[in-house]
């Protein structure tokens, strides 16, 4: 499913305005079905409240010319989006598969592709403009240009907005240095701290204005390392998320087995999701809620009142 860009901002108060008069209707040929948010920089002059407009509309020339449009969403220094596809555009280009299991199945990159990923993309890649709404976000790219505030509100607004209509967590939003390793940007935004207030808007939880998020931990956390049965040697990871109907929390294992959605109201949480393989169920111990698996071992994932 693709989302009116429009009719999502209004609908969840979202600033924005149309970049041109054809927004709409103006996307490049293929295939469009987007499974998550990919934020880059423009990389364009400190100078002016949107410089790079008319290049995210028509794109670049030269000898390696890139037919636009180059987004789906233009963020001003203002903080305003500027509409400028409601289709597939030209930016996310080839990444790693990984990346993308990862973020299909609400999971977050974990680091950097360059860092994380021995191959480049190009020996395995993907096409991220297929999968991706493309924001690109008013910024010189130099790690010196600042990210406004107003500018970075915006961006999370447009990121909660999306995810709401989709039912996403705020793992499916991720940097376009998280997608391939040929790229570096959104330099200077930290992606933890835009997926922790992603996180925090899904779950009706008031947003921080500081990247020293108190409450981060409620949305990304990894538990500890386990020593014994079928999931040794692995790592939980869980988050609180949202999908419309309220806040559950998702348990995920590094390297386990696609997570699956089971009931978790009778723990004093709404719905959760947790490996299929080898799982037992859930169980309650005082105010902890764990996941018990067949031969004895449990995870604990939270509390509840």
């Amino acid at each position: 499913m693709t989302a009116r860009l429009d009719q999502v901002f209004r609908e969840h108060s979202v600033p924005y305005a149309p970049g041109h008069d054809a927004w709409a209707t103006h996307a490049r040929p293929g295939r469009f079905a987007p499974v998550g948010i990919m934020l880059h920089h423009t990389a364009g002059s400190r100078r002016g409240d949107h410089p790079t407009l008319g290049l995210c509309i028509r794109g670049r020339g030269g000898p390696r010319p890139l037919p636009g449009p180059l987004c789906n969403c233009l963020t001003s220094r203002g903080g305003m989006n500027l509409l400028v596809s409601n289709g597939r555009a030209a930016d996310s280009g080839p990444g790693h598969p990984q990346v993308l299991e990862r973020v299909s199945n609400d999971l977050a990159p974990v680091g950097d592709a360059a860092a994380v990923y021995g191959l480049y993309d190009t020996d395995l890649e993907v096409d991220g403009n297929s999968h991706f709404y493309d924001f690109e976000i008013e910024n010189a790219g130099d790690g010196q240009d600042p990210y406004p505030a107003e500018q970075v509100e915006a961006v999370i607004a447009a990121c909660v907005a999306l995810c709401r209509v989709h039912h996403w967590t705020a793992n499916r939003v991720i940097a376009h240095r998280e997608w391939t390793r040929r790229k570096v940007d959104p330099r200077g935004l930290d992606m933890t701290y835009i997926r922790s207030q992603v996180a925090r808007r899904l779950s009706g939880l008031p947003s921080s204005t500081t990247q020293e998020d108190p409450l981060m931990a409620r949305a990304v956390t990894s538990g500890p390392r386990i020593t014994s049965g079928p999931l040794r040697g692995r790592t939980p990871f869980y988050r609180l998320a949202d999908d419309g109907k309220g806040s559950y929390l998702v348990l995920s294992m590094n390297g386990g087995p696609r997570p699956v959605r089971v009931d978790a109201e009778p723990y004093g949480i709404p719905a959760m999701r947790v490996p299929k393989k080898g799982c037992d169920g859930l169980m309650r111990q005082g105010t902890a809620i764990l996941v018990a698996y067949a031969d004895g071992t449990t995870i604990d994932v939270g509390t509840a009142a």
